[in-house]
């Protein structure tokens, strides 16, 4: 398989999967923006001065959608004690106002973006020095209605983490492919080996050595069958051992390691009892000019045809 094909094949899938895995963050930012709206609560400890229990509790108001919000009211009532004193924290620079009395506080600011926040903080006291001082929030704007959120419960992802999660999406696709192609190269390097192993059986008429041996035939074992049927042939011995040689010689034409190279020369050299040292070299370079199968049983063809003369 050509590289390229080898690359595309492998990144295309990757590439798909890590876009379907960020397709819904997508989605929600440029499609169809998501309205959400929080709330944090902090409370201080609770002091017990002379008969009152004081409390600074502090809220924090926080835009977590994709979309502008229009009309954001934050409403904290004290039903078990009164409202001191209260201060505003603007980071965002809203345009926002708070009205107090003895029961309730109530802040409002007609319009948050994105990611917006901003902070009321109360000092609250109670006469009821047995009960706890609880807050009752409610927040709300025109489209979404708030809610708390605790720190613990954070999912939402953000599009760094969504990103990532893409990317370890796309790089596991990735692997996993080329793991698959490598299988398959390897399984049809296989049955390649097969077929041209049956070729040149074919081409040399000793095509039934292998008739007994269906898909487990191999390089080294087709040269150990052509060595001896080429040495103990009793039918036209000479005919025979000129198509082992000729069969030993075409498969030096293929790609395989160093060690099968040299037992098919040797076999050669045991049946033709001569050697010629550039052999090997020569038949190399025939078999790596073909590019393709039907290259290389052209020229398997062409060797047998002028019994292996070299231009």
């Amino acid at each position: 398989m050509e590289i390229k094909k080898f690359l595309l094949f492998s990144i295309v899938p990757a590439l798909i999967a890590g876009l379907f895995s960020v397709a819904p963050l997508i989605y929600e930012r440029a499609v169809e923006p998501k309205a959400n709206l929080t709330f944090t609560l902090v409370e201080g400890p609770q002091i017990r001065v002379d008969d009152e229990l004081q409390q600074v509790i502090s809220i924090t108001v926080k835009n977590d959608g994709s979309k502008p919000l229009n009309m954001v009211t934050l409403n904290i009532n004290i039903p078990s004690g009164t409202v001191q004193s209260y201060s505003e924290a603007n980071p965002s620079g809203l345009s926002i106002g708070t009205r107090s009395d003895k029961e309730a506080t109530i802040t409002s600011a007609p319009r948050m973006l994105e990611g917006e926040t901003f902070s009321v903080t109360l000092l609250v006291k109670s006469q009821e020095t047995s009960t706890n001082i609880k807050p009752v929030i409610k927040l709300r704007s025109d489209e979404v209605l708030g809610k708390q959120e605790w720190a613990a419960e954070k999912t939402t992802l953000t599009s760094g983490a969504a990103a990532l999660g893409g990317a370890l999406t796309a790089i596991s696709v990735f692997i996993m492919s080329i793991a698959f192609q490598v299988m398959g190269l390897v399984s049809n390097g296989g049955k390649a080996r097969e077929d041209m192993i049956f070729y040149i059986a074919m081409a040399t008429n000793t095509e039934h050595l292998i008739e007994r041996y269906s898909n487990k035939i191999t390089y080294l074992r087709f040269a150990e069958l052509l060595l001896k049927h080429g040495c103990t042939a009793k039918e036209y011995p000479s005919k025979t051992k000129n198509n082992c040689i000729s069969a030993l010689k075409c498969m030096l034409l293929l790609e395989k390691n160093s060690s099968s190279d040299k037992i098919i020369l040797r076999n050669i050299k045991l049946l033709e009892k001569s050697e010629d040292p550039d052999l090997d070299k020569k038949l190399k370079k025939i078999g790596k000019e073909a590019k393709e199968a039907a290259d290389l049983r052209d020229q398997i063809d062409k060797l047998l045809s002028t019994n292996f003369q070299f231009s």
